[in-house]
């Protein structure tokens, strides 16, 4: 039997964040960055992120995203 995986959220909700934080852990599965000042996303923002299953990005003022 394979060990189940864990499930790690990771919560920067109503933070005033400007930017995707950095050094996020790789395992995180779970990314809340609602309610901040996020204006542009980068596909780059979310490389080491391999386990995420989840992104909530909900009441920021995102305007330009770079997905390449």
């Amino acid at each position: 039997e394979l060990p189940e995986e864990r499930e790690l959220t990771t919560n920067f909700s109503s933070m005033s964040l400007t930017k995707v934080p950095e050094g996020l852990t790789p395992i995180t599965t779970t990314l809340d960055l609602s309610y901040n000042l996020l204006f542009q996303l980068q596909h780059s923002d979310f490389r080491s992120l391999s386990k995420l299953k989840v992104l909530i990005l909900c009441h920021n003022r995102i305007q330009e995203l770079d997905i390449k």
